[in-house]
């Protein structure tokens, strides 16, 4: 991956992740189609009863429902470079009837190429574990390359 951020005006306090998040317009929906068409072909390869693909097509249809309704954030902000890196995180989440920050704790990071999981533990407005997938096609070529960086230094699930 090319660094898009020039190297004679980097310092060392600019690489924080500071990123508005847009919706996924390729990845995200071309991974849920190809986990369900993976789906169905090994289902018809089993050769199941009528009923079986009645439950199958319900439980397609309930992923397809709820995969939209899913908390879906806006904006993620890194803490000040002086704190330490798993703490003070802010999420802005999309909620009814408006967006509501949320303070959360860097759990863990994994990058997966064209796509970054971070998991948290919310402080505010309530205590509760949240974990969500980043695709490249979410954030600018300098956010997603700054992302990329901290899912790379920051703590790994074990």
């Amino acid at each position: 991956m090319a660094n898009p951020y020039n190297s004679d005006t980097l310092k060392p306090t600019c690489l924080r992740v500071d990123a508005a998040i847009h919706p996924s317009r390729y990845y995200r929906p071309v991974v849920t189609l190809g986990f369900l068409f993976v789906l169905w072909v090994l289902a018809l390869l089993a050769g199941l009863l009528w009923w079986h693909y009645v439950l199958l097509l319900a439980a397609c249809a309930l992923t397809l429902y709820f995969l939209p309704s899913r908390l879906r954030i806006q904006h993620i902000s890194q803490p000040p470079l002086n704190r330490p890196l798993t703490e003070h995180w802010q999420l802005l989440m999309q909620t009814s009837p408006r967006p509501i920050i949320w303070q959360a704790k860097l759990l863990s990071a994994q990058h997966y190429g064209k796509a970054v999981r971070l998991s948290f533990m919310c402080i505010e407005p309530k205590v509760c574990p949240l974990s969500f997938i980043i695709y490249v096609d979410q954030l600018s070529a300098a956010d997603w390359y700054a992302l990329s960086v901290l899912a790379h230094s920051a703590p790994q699930e074990s």
